[in-house]
């Protein structure tokens, strides 16, 4: 066991004579050589007292950087792409291509910004962005039909115009094919063409047949034609038709032709005995 060592004795006092007295240390009580630390525990908590001992004042602490709102960027910008989608989608036409890219960005911003906790603004940026997707395609489902058969419509009319005029400025090129028809078979036979038949010809077996036609431009233009050959019966019946088409044949040019190649062997002796002739005679250029 440790003692404190013994104090330093106090200056001895002076008697009257000058001559110093011998010191008593009996009658001088022991004194401290220096003072008790403050304690650091507080003793009204120590053991025994029922609460956990508390200790002295704590060490300083710094605090930390500040903490700022978090930073909702993601979720502004969503929200405003989602208004303007929205705004875009209403447009008939135009609205969807630009309104689904722009609902499809809000979206998924807004939900980045869900799960990032920026609150209202990421919830207003989903909701704007699945609006805009949804109006611009309900738009455009129900405007494309109409806005489809309206261009055809267009295209349609703009196509017949077209073909009117063309007509019109052939017809004002060419005043000879005006109203050559086949209500006008005679005018076309007289001032046109001349046409003539050979002789009809069957083989053997009746499978093989043909009557040779000759075409002769006798106009002084090119033409291109059409004509409907009819084999007529002696009690004056139609026996049989067929056809022939002509294109640019120059004027004083000729050009054979062959009709009836192929038909019903029930036909061939009528054939035989028919007579032809040109039923109907069509110009075009």
């Amino acid at each position: 066991m440790s003692t404190n060592p013994p104090p330093y004795p106090p200056y001895p006092p002076q008697s009257d004579e000058g001559g110093a007295e011998p010191p008593n240390f009996a009658q001088q009580p022991p004194q401290r050589p220096y003072m008790d630390p403050p304690s650091l525990v507080d003793e009204s908590n120590t053991p025994g007292s029922g609460q956990p001992p508390q200790f002295g004042t704590p060490a300083y602490q710094y605090p930390g950087p500040p903490q700022g709102p978090g930073k909702t960027t993601a979720s502004t910008v969503g929200l405003v792409l989602g208004i303007i989608g929205v705004v875009s989608a209403l447009a008939p036409v135009i609205g969807a291509p630009l309104a689904i890219p722009l609902g499809i960005v809000a979206l998924i911003l807004g939900i980045l910004g869900i799960r990032k906790k920026h609150g209202p603004k990421a919830i207003a940026s989903t909701i704007l962005g699945g609006v805009a997707i949804i109006v611009a395609i309900v738009m455009f489902a129900a405007v494309y039909p109409a806005l489809r058969s309206t261009v055809e419509a267009g295209v349609i009319a703009a196509s017949a115009n077209n073909a009117s005029t063309q007509a019109e400025n052939s017809a004002a090129a060419n005043p000879a094919s005006e109203g050559i028809d086949e209500e006008n078979t005679d005018e076309v036979l007289n001032n046109y063409l001349s046409v003539s038949f050979g002789t009809f010809s069957a083989s053997d077996d009746g499978y093989t047949t043909s009557l040779p036609v000759t075409i002769k431009n006798i106009s002084s233009q090119k033409l291109s034609l059409s004509l409907t050959i009819a084999a007529t019966g002696k009690d004056g019946s139609q026996v049989d038709t067929d056809s022939i088409s002509v294109d640019d044949l120059e004027p004083g040019q000729s050009t054979s032709q062959t009709v009836f190649s192929f038909v019903d062997p029930s036909k061939v002796e009528p054939l035989k005995a028919a007579t032809f002739k040109v039923s109907s005679a069509s110009i075009y250029s």
